[in-house]
Protein backbone atom coordinates (compact mmCIF):
# COMPACT_ATOMS: atom_id res chain seq x y z
CA UNK A 1 0.00 0.00 0.00
CA UNK A 2 1.59 3.49 -1.15
CA UNK A 3 0.05 6.49 -0.42
CA UNK A 4 0.42 10.29 -0.83
CA UNK A 5 -0.55 13.11 1.12
CA UNK A 6 -1.58 16.30 -0.70
CA UNK A 7 -1.09 19.52 1.21
CA UNK A 8 -1.60 22.91 -1.08
CA UNK A 9 0.52 25.13 0.80
CA UNK A 10 3.93 24.28 3.17
CA UNK A 11 2.27 25.76 6.22
CA UNK A 12 -0.64 22.56 5.70
CA UNK A 13 2.60 20.22 6.29
CA UNK A 14 2.28 18.72 9.82
CA UNK A 15 4.76 20.16 11.99
CA UNK A 16 5.18 16.52 13.64
CA UNK A 17 6.31 15.42 10.25
CA UNK A 18 8.61 18.45 9.74
CA UNK A 19 10.32 18.18 12.83
CA UNK A 20 10.37 14.42 13.44
CA UNK A 21 10.05 12.68 9.62
CA UNK A 22 11.95 15.51 7.62
CA UNK A 23 12.49 12.70 4.75
CA UNK A 24 8.79 12.26 4.42
CA UNK A 25 7.82 15.32 2.92
CA UNK A 26 8.76 17.55 0.01
CA UNK A 27 7.59 20.23 -2.47
CA UNK A 28 6.14 18.82 -5.88
CA UNK A 29 9.24 21.12 -7.54
CA UNK A 30 11.50 18.76 -5.64
CA UNK A 31 10.25 16.18 -7.63
CA UNK A 32 9.69 17.25 -10.69
CA UNK A 33 13.37 18.56 -10.76
CA UNK A 34 14.17 15.27 -10.53
CA UNK A 35 13.89 14.29 -7.12
CA UNK A 36 11.86 10.70 -7.12
CA UNK A 37 15.09 8.40 -6.41
CA UNK A 38 14.79 10.13 -2.81
CA UNK A 39 11.12 8.86 -2.01
CA UNK A 40 10.55 5.64 -4.61
CA UNK A 41 10.63 3.38 -1.67
CA UNK A 42 8.49 5.24 0.77
CA UNK A 43 4.99 3.57 1.58
CA UNK A 44 3.98 7.46 3.10
CA UNK A 45 4.81 10.46 1.61
CA UNK A 46 3.51 14.03 2.12
CA UNK A 47 4.12 16.36 -0.87
CA UNK A 48 3.27 20.29 -1.47
CA UNK A 49 1.05 20.41 -4.84
CA UNK A 50 -0.19 23.87 -4.86
CA UNK A 51 -3.72 24.93 -4.74
CA UNK A 52 -6.41 25.44 -8.07
CA UNK A 53 -5.36 23.80 -11.37
CA UNK A 54 -1.78 23.60 -9.72
CA UNK A 55 -2.63 20.88 -7.85
CA UNK A 56 -4.61 18.75 -10.57
CA UNK A 57 -1.09 18.56 -12.51
CA UNK A 58 0.87 17.96 -9.72
CA UNK A 59 -1.41 14.83 -8.61
CA UNK A 60 -0.98 14.05 -12.23
CA UNK A 61 2.64 13.74 -12.19
CA UNK A 62 2.51 12.22 -9.09
CA UNK A 63 -0.29 9.24 -10.04
CA UNK A 64 1.81 9.11 -13.12
CA UNK A 65 5.38 8.41 -11.66
CA UNK A 66 4.63 7.02 -8.02
CA UNK A 67 1.44 4.74 -8.91
CA UNK A 68 -0.06 5.71 -5.67
CA UNK A 69 -2.98 3.45 -4.11
CA UNK A 70 -4.28 6.67 -2.56
CA UNK A 71 -4.28 10.24 -2.69
CA UNK A 72 -5.24 11.89 0.30
CA UNK A 73 -5.83 15.53 0.49
CA UNK A 74 -5.74 16.99 4.02
CA UNK A 75 -5.78 20.95 5.07
CA UNK A 76 -7.31 23.39 6.21
CA UNK A 77 -11.17 25.22 5.48
CA UNK A 78 -13.78 27.75 6.36
CA UNK A 79 -16.56 26.47 7.27
CA UNK A 80 -20.64 28.32 7.89
CA UNK A 81 -21.99 25.34 8.97
CA UNK A 82 -19.45 23.30 11.42
CA UNK A 83 -17.67 24.90 14.07
CA UNK A 84 -13.69 26.07 14.37
CA UNK A 85 -11.72 23.32 15.12
CA UNK A 86 -13.79 20.67 13.82
CA UNK A 87 -12.19 17.85 11.55
CA UNK A 88 -13.94 17.02 8.86
CA UNK A 89 -14.32 13.77 6.22
CA UNK A 90 -15.86 15.12 2.73
CA UNK A 91 -18.35 12.69 1.12
CA UNK A 92 -18.79 15.21 -1.92
CA UNK A 93 -16.74 18.25 -3.01
CA UNK A 94 -18.42 20.78 -6.06
CA UNK A 95 -16.16 23.79 -8.09
CA UNK A 96 -20.09 25.70 -8.33
CA UNK A 97 -20.88 23.12 -11.55
CA UNK A 98 -20.33 19.56 -11.02
CA UNK A 99 -20.00 17.60 -7.64
CA UNK A 100 -17.82 14.52 -7.49
CA UNK A 101 -19.13 11.95 -4.81
CA UNK A 102 -16.38 10.19 -2.65
CA UNK A 103 -16.08 7.16 -0.63
CA UNK A 104 -16.04 7.65 2.76
CA UNK A 105 -13.05 5.18 3.10
CA UNK A 106 -8.95 5.14 3.85
CA UNK A 107 -6.31 2.72 4.38
CA UNK A 108 -5.09 5.47 7.12
CA UNK A 109 -4.80 2.98 10.28
CA UNK A 110 -6.68 5.23 12.60
CA UNK A 111 -10.32 5.99 13.65
CA UNK A 112 -10.92 8.20 10.71
CA UNK A 113 -14.90 6.52 10.80
CA UNK A 114 -15.98 8.66 13.37
CA UNK A 115 -14.89 12.02 12.27
CA UNK A 116 -18.04 14.38 10.91
CA UNK A 117 -18.75 13.52 7.04
CA UNK A 118 -19.30 17.24 4.94
CA UNK A 119 -19.27 18.22 1.66
CA UNK A 120 -16.74 20.65 0.51
CA UNK A 121 -16.74 24.00 -2.12
CA UNK A 122 -13.66 24.20 -4.29
CA UNK A 123 -13.19 28.48 -5.07
CA UNK A 124 -10.35 29.26 -7.04
CA UNK A 125 -10.26 32.91 -4.70
CA UNK A 126 -11.52 33.73 -1.80
CA UNK A 127 -15.51 34.94 -1.75
CA UNK A 128 -16.79 35.59 1.70
CA UNK A 129 -20.27 35.26 0.57
CA UNK A 130 -20.40 31.58 -0.08
CA UNK A 131 -22.22 29.44 2.53
CA UNK A 132 -21.06 25.57 2.48
CA UNK A 133 -20.44 22.48 4.93
CA UNK A 134 -16.60 23.17 3.99
CA UNK A 135 -14.87 26.13 1.65
CA UNK A 136 -11.11 25.38 0.29
CA UNK A 137 -9.51 26.06 -2.84
CA UNK A 138 -7.72 22.51 -3.98
CA UNK A 139 -9.72 19.64 -2.90
CA UNK A 140 -12.22 19.68 -6.36
CA UNK A 141 -9.14 19.62 -8.53
CA UNK A 142 -7.27 16.69 -7.06
CA UNK A 143 -10.44 14.32 -6.58
CA UNK A 144 -11.37 15.27 -10.15
CA UNK A 145 -7.82 14.50 -11.18
CA UNK A 146 -7.93 11.03 -9.32
CA UNK A 147 -11.70 10.07 -10.83
CA UNK A 148 -9.92 10.72 -14.30
CA UNK A 149 -7.22 8.43 -13.65
CA UNK A 150 -8.67 6.01 -11.23
CA UNK A 151 -6.71 6.52 -8.19
CA UNK A 152 -8.71 6.66 -4.65
CA UNK A 153 -8.95 9.63 -3.32
CA UNK A 154 -9.62 10.92 0.73
CA UNK A 155 -10.05 14.44 1.55
CA UNK A 156 -9.88 15.51 5.38
CA UNK A 157 -10.11 19.46 6.39
CA UNK A 158 -9.72 20.74 9.59
CA UNK A 159 -11.68 23.89 10.44
CA UNK A 160 -9.96 26.84 11.00
CA UNK A 161 -12.60 30.36 9.99
CA UNK A 162 -15.80 30.94 9.51
CA UNK A 163 -15.10 32.57 5.69
CA UNK A 164 -16.04 36.31 6.14
CA UNK A 165 -14.10 39.71 7.37
CA UNK A 166 -12.51 37.37 9.99
CA UNK A 167 -10.82 34.00 8.02
CA UNK A 168 -7.39 35.92 7.49
CA UNK A 169 -6.96 36.48 11.48
CA UNK A 170 -8.96 33.39 12.14
CA UNK A 171 -6.61 31.44 9.66
CA UNK A 172 -3.59 32.33 11.34
CA UNK A 173 -4.46 32.09 15.30
CA UNK A 174 -5.64 28.19 14.63
CA UNK A 175 -3.08 27.13 12.45
CA UNK A 176 -1.10 25.49 15.63
CA UNK A 177 -4.54 23.93 16.24
CA UNK A 178 -4.56 22.22 12.61
CA UNK A 179 -0.85 20.58 13.63
CA UNK A 180 -1.99 19.35 16.92
CA UNK A 181 -5.11 17.94 15.17
CA UNK A 182 -2.31 16.39 12.30
CA UNK A 183 -0.11 14.97 15.15
CA UNK A 184 -3.01 13.44 16.65
CA UNK A 185 -4.55 12.20 13.34
CA UNK A 186 -1.15 10.60 11.71
CA UNK A 187 1.05 9.39 14.92
CA UNK A 188 -0.93 6.01 14.82
CA UNK A 189 1.01 5.44 11.68
CA UNK A 190 4.09 5.60 13.54
CA UNK A 191 3.14 4.48 16.85
CA UNK A 192 3.33 0.63 16.45
CA UNK A 193 5.75 -1.54 17.60
CA UNK A 194 6.04 -5.58 15.86
CA UNK A 195 7.15 -6.87 19.53
CA UNK A 196 5.43 -8.59 20.86
CA UNK A 197 2.14 -11.28 19.95
CA UNK A 198 -0.66 -13.13 21.47
CA UNK A 199 -2.54 -16.26 20.19
CA UNK A 200 -6.27 -17.04 21.16
CA UNK A 201 -7.35 -20.59 21.01
CA UNK A 202 -11.23 -21.40 21.54
CA UNK A 203 -12.08 -25.05 22.25
CA UNK A 204 -14.82 -27.07 23.22
CA UNK A 205 -14.28 -30.77 23.59
CA UNK A 206 -11.62 -31.42 21.36
CA UNK A 207 -8.76 -32.00 23.73
CA UNK A 208 -6.38 -33.87 21.43
CA UNK A 209 -6.83 -31.73 18.13
CA UNK A 210 -6.12 -28.38 20.33
CA UNK A 211 -3.29 -29.97 21.37
CA UNK A 212 -1.62 -30.49 18.12
CA UNK A 213 -2.94 -26.57 17.08
CA UNK A 214 -0.96 -25.61 20.49
CA UNK A 215 1.75 -27.17 19.31
CA UNK A 216 2.04 -25.43 15.91
CA UNK A 217 1.94 -22.33 17.83
CA UNK A 218 4.30 -23.27 20.38
CA UNK A 219 7.01 -24.47 17.44
CA UNK A 220 6.96 -21.15 15.56
CA UNK A 221 9.89 -19.69 13.96
CA UNK A 222 8.58 -16.41 15.00
CA UNK A 223 8.43 -15.98 19.45
CA UNK A 224 4.61 -16.26 20.91
CA UNK A 225 4.66 -14.17 23.84
CA UNK A 226 1.23 -15.76 25.31
CA UNK A 227 -0.84 -18.73 24.16
CA UNK A 228 -4.62 -17.87 25.56
CA UNK A 229 -6.74 -21.73 25.36
CA UNK A 230 -10.11 -20.37 25.98
CA UNK A 231 -11.86 -23.66 27.41
CA UNK A 232 -16.01 -23.09 26.77
CA UNK A 233 -17.27 -25.52 29.21
CA UNK A 234 -15.60 -28.95 28.18
CA UNK A 235 -16.55 -32.28 29.21
CA UNK A 236 -12.64 -32.69 29.81
CA UNK A 237 -10.73 -30.00 30.94
CA UNK A 238 -7.57 -28.99 28.50
CA UNK A 239 -4.29 -29.25 30.22
CA UNK A 240 -1.21 -27.71 28.77
CA UNK A 241 1.59 -27.95 30.34
CA UNK A 242 4.26 -24.60 29.31
CA UNK A 243 4.62 -21.20 30.80
CA UNK A 244 3.46 -19.35 27.87
CA UNK A 245 0.28 -21.08 27.66
CA UNK A 246 -3.10 -20.17 30.15
CA UNK A 247 -6.47 -21.89 29.89
CA UNK A 248 -9.14 -19.45 30.66
CA UNK A 249 -12.34 -21.65 30.84
CA UNK A 250 -16.14 -20.91 30.87
CA UNK A 251 -18.38 -23.31 33.22
CA UNK A 252 -20.95 -23.51 30.32
CA UNK A 253 -20.73 -23.54 26.86
CA UNK A 254 -21.67 -20.11 25.66
CA UNK A 255 -19.83 -19.98 21.72
CA UNK A 256 -17.14 -19.28 19.82
CA UNK A 257 -17.70 -15.57 19.96
CA UNK A 258 -17.50 -15.26 23.63
CA UNK A 259 -14.33 -17.93 23.70
CA UNK A 260 -12.26 -15.43 21.27
CA UNK A 261 -13.65 -12.24 23.27
CA UNK A 262 -13.03 -13.66 26.07
CA UNK A 263 -9.19 -14.18 24.65
CA UNK A 264 -9.14 -10.84 23.48
CA UNK A 265 -10.11 -9.02 26.95
CA UNK A 266 -7.23 -11.36 28.38
CA UNK A 267 -4.39 -10.61 25.57
CA UNK A 268 -1.60 -8.48 26.39
CA UNK A 269 0.25 -8.06 23.51
CA UNK A 270 0.09 -5.19 20.82
CA UNK A 271 -0.45 -8.15 18.44
CA UNK A 272 -3.72 -10.67 18.11
CA UNK A 273 -4.19 -13.86 15.84
CA UNK A 274 -6.50 -16.84 16.17
CA UNK A 275 -6.49 -20.43 15.59
CA UNK A 276 -9.25 -22.76 15.70
CA UNK A 277 -8.42 -25.76 17.86
CA UNK A 278 -9.24 -28.02 14.70
CA UNK A 279 -6.73 -26.10 12.66
CA UNK A 280 -2.77 -25.61 12.66
CA UNK A 281 -0.06 -23.49 11.23
CA UNK A 282 3.18 -24.21 9.78
CA UNK A 283 6.34 -23.21 11.79
CA UNK A 284 6.90 -19.99 9.77
CA UNK A 285 3.46 -18.37 9.95
CA UNK A 286 3.47 -15.84 11.94
CA UNK A 287 7.47 -15.19 10.76
CA UNK A 288 5.80 -14.60 7.33
CA UNK A 289 2.70 -12.78 8.91
CA UNK A 290 4.87 -10.19 10.69
CA UNK A 291 7.60 -9.67 7.81
CA UNK A 292 4.54 -8.57 5.52
CA UNK A 293 3.73 -6.70 8.05
CA UNK A 294 7.07 -4.64 8.47
CA UNK A 295 6.92 -4.16 4.87
CA UNK A 296 3.44 -2.36 4.42
CA UNK A 297 3.64 -0.40 7.86
CA UNK A 298 0.48 0.95 7.43
CA UNK A 299 -1.60 -2.08 7.40
CA UNK A 300 -3.07 -3.34 10.65
CA UNK A 301 -4.19 -6.86 10.35
CA UNK A 302 -3.51 -9.29 7.63
CA UNK A 303 -4.08 -12.72 7.31
CA UNK A 304 -1.95 -15.50 5.23
CA UNK A 305 -3.14 -18.05 2.73
CA UNK A 306 -4.21 -21.54 3.68
CA UNK A 307 -4.28 -25.77 2.33
CA UNK A 308 -8.09 -27.20 2.99
CA UNK A 309 -8.07 -30.64 3.82
CA UNK A 310 -11.15 -32.47 3.76
CA UNK A 311 -11.25 -36.17 4.96
CA UNK A 312 -7.53 -36.70 4.95
CA UNK A 313 -8.03 -35.11 0.74
CA UNK A 314 -6.68 -31.93 -0.37
CA UNK A 315 -9.26 -29.25 -1.55
CA UNK A 316 -8.04 -26.71 -4.71
CA UNK A 317 -10.08 -23.33 -4.02
CA UNK A 318 -12.12 -22.13 -6.38
CA UNK A 319 -11.57 -18.21 -7.74
CA UNK A 320 -14.42 -17.00 -5.53
CA UNK A 321 -12.34 -17.96 -2.77
CA UNK A 322 -9.28 -16.08 -3.46
CA UNK A 323 -8.81 -13.91 -0.23
CA UNK A 324 -8.27 -10.08 -0.96
CA UNK A 325 -5.54 -8.11 -1.00
CA UNK A 326 -6.06 -4.56 -0.23
CA UNK A 327 -9.93 -3.18 0.08
CA UNK A 328 -12.23 -6.65 0.05
CA UNK A 329 -15.66 -5.07 1.29
CA UNK A 330 -17.62 -5.52 -1.60
CA UNK A 331 -16.43 -9.21 -2.34
CA UNK A 332 -16.79 -9.86 0.82
CA UNK A 333 -20.42 -9.15 1.47
CA UNK A 334 -21.23 -12.69 -0.96
CA UNK A 335 -19.03 -14.83 1.33
CA UNK A 336 -16.76 -14.82 4.27
CA UNK A 337 -13.29 -14.44 3.05
CA UNK A 338 -10.94 -13.98 5.86
CA UNK A 339 -10.00 -17.25 7.87
CA UNK A 340 -9.91 -16.55 11.88
CA UNK A 341 -7.13 -19.24 11.91
CA UNK A 342 -5.28 -17.18 9.03
CA UNK A 343 -5.61 -13.59 10.29
CA UNK A 344 -3.48 -11.24 12.96
CA UNK A 345 -4.85 -7.82 14.37
CA UNK A 346 -3.37 -5.08 15.85
CA UNK A 347 -5.55 -4.89 19.25
CA UNK A 348 -6.47 -0.98 18.04
CA UNK A 349 -8.87 -2.52 15.47
CA UNK A 350 -10.83 -4.30 18.08
CA UNK A 351 -10.82 -0.27 20.03
CA UNK A 352 -12.10 0.80 16.69
CA UNK A 353 -14.62 -1.87 15.64
CA UNK A 354 -15.07 -4.04 18.46
CA UNK A 355 -15.33 -7.55 19.13
CA UNK A 356 -17.12 -10.97 17.97
CA UNK A 357 -20.67 -10.61 18.19
CA UNK A 358 -21.87 -13.10 21.18
CA UNK A 359 -25.21 -12.83 19.73
CA UNK A 360 -24.56 -14.78 16.30
CA UNK A 361 -24.15 -18.51 16.93
CA UNK A 362 -22.35 -18.62 13.18
CA UNK A 363 -20.86 -16.01 11.08
CA UNK A 364 -19.77 -14.06 13.42
CA UNK A 365 -16.48 -13.73 11.92
CA UNK A 366 -18.31 -12.89 8.82
CA UNK A 367 -19.98 -9.84 11.11
CA UNK A 368 -16.88 -8.69 12.06
CA UNK A 369 -14.28 -8.87 9.13
CA UNK A 370 -17.36 -7.12 7.12
CA UNK A 371 -17.31 -4.10 10.08
CA UNK A 372 -13.51 -3.52 9.78
CA UNK A 373 -13.45 -4.50 5.82
CA UNK A 374 -15.61 -1.08 5.13
CA UNK A 375 -13.01 1.42 6.46
CA UNK A 376 -9.40 -0.86 6.30
CA UNK A 377 -8.12 -2.44 3.67
CA UNK A 378 -6.53 -6.23 4.61
CA UNK A 379 -3.25 -7.07 3.72
CA UNK A 380 -2.50 -10.82 2.30
CA UNK A 381 0.31 -12.76 2.84
CA UNK A 382 0.79 -15.54 0.20
CA UNK A 383 2.35 -17.78 2.07
CA UNK A 384 0.19 -21.32 2.46
CA UNK A 385 1.07 -21.15 6.21
CA UNK A 386 -2.21 -22.31 7.71
CA UNK A 387 -3.82 -25.90 7.28
CA UNK A 388 -7.58 -26.13 7.82
CA UNK A 389 -9.52 -29.38 8.23
CA UNK A 390 -12.58 -30.18 7.41
CA UNK A 391 -15.18 -33.05 7.36
CA UNK A 392 -15.19 -33.44 11.08
CA UNK A 393 -19.03 -33.60 12.51
CA UNK A 394 -18.65 -31.04 15.82
CA UNK A 395 -17.75 -28.22 12.89
CA UNK A 396 -20.34 -25.61 13.34
CA UNK A 397 -21.17 -25.00 9.66
CA UNK A 398 -22.96 -28.59 10.33
CA UNK A 399 -24.52 -27.50 13.16
CA UNK A 400 -26.37 -25.15 11.07
CA UNK A 401 -28.48 -25.45 7.85
CA UNK A 402 -29.36 -22.08 7.08
CA UNK A 403 -26.47 -19.66 7.43
CA UNK A 404 -27.43 -17.17 5.26
CA UNK A 405 -30.14 -16.11 7.70
CA UNK A 406 -27.06 -14.73 10.18
CA UNK A 407 -25.46 -13.60 7.52
CA UNK A 408 -28.52 -11.35 6.62
CA UNK A 409 -29.11 -10.72 10.38
CA UNK A 410 -25.52 -9.59 10.05
CA UNK A 411 -25.73 -7.32 6.74
CA UNK A 412 -28.89 -5.54 8.02
CA UNK A 413 -27.34 -4.72 11.12
CA UNK A 414 -24.51 -3.06 8.73
CA UNK A 415 -27.34 -1.11 6.71
CA UNK A 416 -29.02 0.54 9.49
CA UNK A 417 -25.47 1.67 10.65
CA UNK A 418 -24.22 3.18 7.13
CA UNK A 419 -24.19 7.02 6.40
CA UNK A 420 -22.47 6.59 2.91
CA UNK A 421 -24.94 6.42 -0.18
CA UNK A 422 -22.28 4.12 -2.59
CA UNK A 423 -21.88 1.11 0.60
CA UNK A 424 -25.54 1.69 1.63
CA UNK A 425 -26.09 0.55 -1.85
CA UNK A 426 -24.07 -2.29 -2.36
CA UNK A 427 -24.99 -3.71 1.07
CA UNK A 428 -28.44 -3.08 -0.11
CA UNK A 429 -27.98 -5.26 -2.97
CA UNK A 430 -26.85 -8.49 -1.30
CA UNK A 431 -30.20 -8.02 1.56
CA UNK A 432 -32.15 -8.17 -1.15
CA UNK A 433 -30.70 -11.26 -3.12
CA UNK A 434 -30.40 -12.86 0.14
CA UNK A 435 -33.83 -12.29 1.28
CA UNK A 436 -35.06 -13.99 -2.07
CA UNK A 437 -32.70 -16.98 -1.91
CA UNK A 438 -34.31 -17.80 1.80
CA UNK A 439 -37.89 -16.53 0.71
CA UNK A 440 -37.64 -19.12 -2.20
CA UNK A 441 -36.00 -21.52 -0.09
CA UNK A 442 -39.36 -20.98 2.07
CA UNK A 443 -41.78 -21.49 -0.30
CA UNK A 444 -39.95 -24.72 -1.43
CA UNK A 445 -40.72 -25.62 2.26
CA UNK A 446 -43.85 -24.23 2.10
CA UNK A 447 -43.17 -22.33 5.63
CA UNK A 448 -46.03 -19.85 5.24
CA UNK A 449 -44.85 -17.27 8.24
CA UNK A 450 -41.24 -17.31 7.09
CA UNK A 451 -42.64 -16.37 3.13
CA UNK A 452 -44.42 -13.69 5.11
CA UNK A 453 -41.59 -12.59 6.71
CA UNK A 454 -39.47 -11.98 4.40
CA UNK A 455 -41.92 -10.45 2.45
CA UNK A 456 -42.40 -7.95 5.08
CA UNK A 457 -38.78 -7.53 6.04
CA UNK A 458 -38.30 -6.80 2.18
CA UNK A 459 -40.99 -4.41 2.61
CA UNK A 460 -39.92 -2.29 5.87
CA UNK A 461 -36.26 -1.94 4.77
CA UNK A 462 -36.47 -1.00 1.11
CA UNK A 463 -40.37 0.78 0.27
CA UNK A 464 -39.86 3.93 -0.51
Amino acid sequence: MRVIVCVATESEIPMFIKDNYPALWCRFKHLRSGGTIDFNEIPLLFVVVGVGVLASDSVSWLIHHFEPDEIINIGTAGSTVFPIGNCLHINAITNGYETISLKTCSSLPNSYQCINKASCFTVDQFDRSLTHESIDMEAYHIASTCQRLSIHCSVFKFVTDRNNDQTTTDYTQNLVDYHRWCHQFFMPIFNVSYDSISVVVPVYNRPDLCLNAVDSVLSQTRFVNEVLVVDDGSDVVVSIQDDRVSVLRNEINQGVSSSRNKGITHASSEWIAFLDSDDIWSANHLMDLFNYLQEHPMCRWAQSDEHWIRNGCHLNKRQVHEKPDGWGFERSLERCLVSPSAVILHRSIFDDFGVFDESLPVCEDFDLWLRILRYRPIGFCPSKSMTKFAGHGDQLSFSYDAMDKFRLTSLISLFELETDAFFSAVIKRRILVLIDILRKGAIKRDLIDDIEYYQQLESQLFDG
